[in-house]
């Protein structure tokens, strides 16, 4: 067996995308763009959580106080 049966065969286009730009671009993005999604919908559920506890407070201090006689 030579060693040109061996090596892999790879297509010109192949060889040539795998040190460019656009390959640490997409490597890069790949990277990047899953933090940024998690780190949104973090933001987005704790700033609903945060609104519903502002909305309950609310509704707690409007809530009419009960009598000493309640025993409360």
């Amino acid at each position: 067996m030579s060693d040109t049966e061996s090596a892999p065969v790879y297509d010109g286009p192949v060889l040539a995308s795998g040190d460019s730009a656009v390959m640490n671009g997409v490597i890069l993005a790949s990277a990047i763009v899953p933090v940024l999604i998690v780190v949104v919908l973090a933001w987005f559920f704790l700033r609903a959580a945060r609104r519903n506890d502002e909305r309950e407070g609310q509704a707690e201090a409007n809530r009419p106080s009960l009598p000493p006689e309640a025993g409360g």
